[in-house]
C-alpha cells in the first residue's frame, strides 16, 4: 500500500528535515494501514527551485537523512536516522502562456514558463513525465474558465491528469470543470500543494491518494506512473478549512507582494 502526497514544493525559506519528518508524519497518520504503507511524495518544484537535483548530485544533504538514489531516474529514497522513510519523485512545476498550472511527475523536465499550453503539455509528455493540469482558486474561474473546458475536451485523458489540492477549502464541492474532467475519463489525482512562505512545511503529506497494490520498489518510477494512469485509489486526509485557506492565500499573496512578482494564487 503507498500513501502518497502528489503536489509538494520545495522552497528555499523551508526548514527542509522538518519537511521531511512531517511529511512522513503526516502521510502515516492518514493511511488505512500506516505500519504496512510506503510513503510517497511527487515533487512540484517551481522554475527558480532545484532540490531535487541538488539532493540527486550530493551538493546538498539533509541533516538525519541518508539519499539513496533509485534503480530508475527522478527519485530517490530517503531513510532518517529514526528510522522513517520517504520516496521522493522528481517534478516540476510550468505557468504556462494562458497561466494555467501544469505539473510535470515524476522527472525532472527543462520546459520554460510561458509557453502555449500545448507546447508545454507536448514538452513534458517527449521527456517522460506525467503531465497534471493542477486546479487553483482563480486559475480554473472567470476569463481562464473556457480555457480550461477548452483543452478538456481537446486532451485525451490518457494524456492529461487534474489535481486537486488544499486550496479548495473544505465545504467547497468539487467544481464543476472538475466533475466534467470525470465523466470525461480524466483521473484526478491530490496533493498538499505547500506555498512559499514559512511554517508551510507542515503541510506536506496532509492531502493526498491511497495506492493499494503494484508500487514495485525495484521500478518505482514505472510502476507509479502506471498506477497513476490506470486511476485507481481512494483519497486520504483533509483539504483545508475555509478559515486556514483564506489565511494561506492572503499569505501568499502578501509574500508575492514583497518579492514584487505578478500573477494570482498559486503561481508560485
Amino acid at each position: 500500500m503507498v500513501a502518497a502526497d502528489l503536489h509538494v514544493h520545495l522552497y528555499p525559506c523551508y526548514d527542509l528535515p522538518r519537511l521531511l519528518d512531517y511529511a512522513w508524519q503526516n502521510l502515516r497518520r492518514i493511511a488505512p494501514n500506516a505500519d504496512s504503507t510506503t510513503h510517497l511524495l511527487g515533487l512540484t518544484e517551481r522554475w527558480d527551485c532545484h532540490f531535487f537535483r541538488a539532493l540527486s548530485q550530493k551538493t546538498l544533504t539533509v541533516p538525519g537523512w541518508t539519499i539513496d538514489e533509485g534503480r530508475e531516474r527522478g527519485v530517490l529514497r530517503l531513510s532518517s536516522l529514526d528510522g522513517k522513510q520517504l520516496w521522493l519523485f522528481a517534478g516540476r512545476q510550468i505557468i504556462t502562456a494562458e497561466r494555467l498550472e501544469l505539473l510535470a511527475l515524476t522527472a525532472d523536465v527543462t520546459v520554460p514558463d510561458g509557453l502555449p499550453f500545448a507546447d508545454a503539455h507536448a514538452a513534458v509528455l517527449d521527456q517522460g513525465a506525467l503531465a497534471v493540469l493542477n486546479w487553483a482558486p482563480g486559475k480554473w474561474m472567470f476569463a481562464r474558465r473556457p480555457i480550461v473546458e477548452q483543452l478538456l475536451k481537446r486532451v485525451e485523458p490518457e494524456a492529461l491528469l487534474i489535481c486537486d489540492t488544499t486550496l479548495r477549502p473544505l465545504g467547497w464541492g468539487e467544481p464543476e470543470l472538475m466533475r466534467f474532467a470525470r465523466t470525461r475519463g480524466y483521473a484526478v489525482i491530490a496533493g498538499s500543494d505547500p506555498l512559499p512562505f514559512g511554517g508551510e512545511e507542515s503541510r506536506a503529506g496532509t492531502y493526498g491518494v491511497c495506492l493499494e497494490q503494484g508500487f514495485v520498489e525495484d521500478q518505482p518510477v514505472t510502476s507509479l506512473q502506471t498506477l497513476l494512469r490506470a486511476g485507481r485509489w481512494s483519497y486520504i486526509g483533509a483539504r483545508s478549512n475555509p478559515l486556514s485557506a483564506a489565511v494561506r492565500i492572503g499569505r501568499n499573496e502578501l509574500a508575492r507582494r514583497r518579492r514584487g512578482s505578478v500573477g494570482d494564487i498559486n503561481d508560485t
